[in-house]
């Protein structure tokens, strides 16, 4: 249950990330926003959903380094 979990949370953040990015950039170069096929389309989404992707392996590479260390102490 607790991958399970973590896999639906971070499914959730790359989709967030990617919709959020996408709205700043449509925002800051005047391109209408809307939630339609274009937003799959848009690289600004697919560059919100890479950035996402390196923080989840960045995540997961601290939870494994502090996690083991823990465990080499007791």
């Amino acid at each position: 249950m607790h991958t399970l979990l973590h896999v639906v949370m971070a499914l959730v953040l790359l989709i967030g990330c990617g919709i959020v990015t996408r709205r700043f950039f449509s925002f800051q170069l005047g391109i209408p926003f809307a939630f339609d096929r274009t937003l799959w389309r848009s690289r600004y989404f697919w560059l919100g959903l890479g950035v996402a992707l390196v923080f989840l392996w960045s995540d997961f590479r601290f939870e494994r380094y502090f996690s083991l260390a823990a465990q080499n102490i007791l």
